[in-house]
């Protein structure tokens, strides 16, 4: 005996995937029938087994339709038939469709999301509800969403977090939550497990150079899907010693022109990105210099070979093995010792900028640092003076969007393992990871392999991925 059951088949319009239409040979039930081709639309999703065969619905059957999001749904009656797949046929196919479609990953995660509704655009919380938790939802991800509700309440989260019963960690923020949370993860007993909870993002700020940088995009639905079919890649840390507190920097410390073009126009936040260009323009008219002194624990700086290192990624370091619980020991000590005998120390009474970061991107349109890498076990700085010719200085600044700033004469670049930063003059800005920090010396060292984040392939990118590049 047949035994009748109503089904529903979920169908996404695409090109020419679904058609309707009255058959010369009708069925023996109705002269109406319904042809749905999923061949290409499943085989294109899975790439596994062999193409699927055409469905053919009679109308007789169908109970109802509904086109919503792009999708329609055909409610119909089925008739069981012997010839019907088994159960454990049906399950092994599913399997092997999940392993197919995540073969580099693993699907169906835990994913723990802190949410900041008040950082940025203050558009966090409906770009996760309208387009980036549907696409955790139906890759079966679950998911504990929380809301930062006050500064460092994500460090206070990452703090107290039972890392065993998460696989992610997702900021939905700008650049500024992230830094909390990895140093929420380094304040712990067991710190150097504990950062080894794969970090991600999804951009909601005024800047998401860090996203950029990690997935190419700063698209929230993009990003969404490249943290679900991404890969966990270690990346470098730097310890920062200031005054008498040490903590984490994964992006960017930034003194001068950049940094009071960022933490100067708050005011302008309303702008978004585009504030950071008017700051900037105004500080290069007026030639604004930040004298400082500088020592450098310095890797590379010549320019050809950073190129060639970059093209043959050949400078790649893991972590050493670290049998310490905590965060490693700093081998250059703090930024309260002598500095190191081997370090290059240099006055610069007219510094205009003074760069370091771990990151290519600085914002989803600033390519400030193309050879950097995830775990190339250095960071890296771009500096130039503030009494360049305005032209000269603007032409420096304007090219950061290609990367073409690196070929500039005027701009220094360079490799390093640390450094020490020591501002002179009037009080400014001091900017770590995007947040303001005291006027006063600083020292970073870097840590290989410290952290943990989501990548889609490994690596970051940068503009040097998509151009022919020569230093002349």
């Amino acid at each position: 005996m047949s035994i009748a059951n109503a089904q529903q088949v979920h169908i996404s319009i695409c090109n020419d995937d679904l058609k309707i239409y009255r058959a010369d040979n009708p069925p023996a039930r109705d002269g109406h029938h319904a042809r749905v081709s999923l061949d290409g639309l499943l085989r294109n999703c899975c790439s596994v087994g062999k193409p699927f065969k055409e469905r053919i619905i009679s109308l007789y059957d169908v109970l109802g339709l509904e086109y919503k999001d792009a999708r329609l749904t055909i409610s119909y009656l089925r008739l069981a038939k012997k010839k019907d797949l088994p159960e454990h046929a049906v399950d092994a196919f599913t399997e092997e469709a999940w392993r197919a479609a995540y073969r580099k990953t693993q699907p169906r995660k835990r994913i723990k999301v802190l949410l900041n509704p008040f950082g940025g655009t203050r558009k966090a919380r409906s770009l996760w509800q309208d387009f980036a938790k549907p696409i955790f939802e139906a890759a079966q991800y679950k998911i504990d969403l929380q809301e930062t509700t006050h500064r460092n309440h994500a460090h206070e989260i990452a703090a107290a977090l039972d890392v065993e019963q998460y696989d992610v960690l997702m900021c939905i923020s700008g650049d500024g939550l992230p830094h909390e949370v990895f140093n929420g993860l380094a304040s712990r007993p067991d710190a150097n497990r504990a950062l080894k909870l794969p970090v991600a993002f999804l951009p909601a700020g005024s800047g998401n150079g860090s996203a950029k940088s990690i997935y190419d995009t700063h698209n929230v639905v993009e990003c969404a899907l490249a943290v679900v079919k991404g890969v966990e890649t270690p990346i470098d840390l730097m310890s920062i010693t200031q005054g008498q507190r040490r903590f984490l920097s994964y992006f960017s410390v930034s003194f001068g022109v950049i940094a009071d073009g960022d933490l100067g126009t708050e005011h302008m936040r309303w702008m978004g990105e585009a504030r950071f260009t008017v700051g900037v323009l105004q500080r290069i008219m007026t030639r604004t210099a930040y004298p400082c002194t500088i020592s450098l624990d310095i890797v590379q700086e010549d320019k050809k070979v950073i190129r060639k290192e970059y093209d043959t990624r050949r400078d790649v370091h893991r972590q050493a093995d670290n049998d310490a619980k905590g965060l490693p020991p700093l081998k250059y000590g703090t930024v309260n010792d002598p500095v190191p005998a081997s370090w290059r120390t240099e006055e610069h009474p007219k510094m205009g900028c003074f760069y370091a970061a771990l990151m290519p991107y600085m914002s989803s349109a600033a390519c400030i640092f193309p050879a950097a890498r995830p775990h190339s076990g250095a960071m890296d700085l771009f500096s130039m003076e503030s009494d360049l010719p305005f032209f000269s200085a603007l032409s420096t600044v304007s090219a950061v969007d290609s990367a073409k700033h690196y070929d500039s004469k005027h701009a220094y670049y360079a490799k390093l393992r640390g450094f020490r930063l020591t501002p002179h003059g009037k009080e400014g800005f001091i900017s770590i990871d995007g947040e303001s920090m005291p006027w006063e010396p600083l020292q970073a060292e870097l840590h290989p392999g410290l952290g943990c984040i989501i990548t889609k392939n490994g690596e970051y990118y940068s503009q040097w991925q998509h151009s022919c590049h020569n230093v002349d």
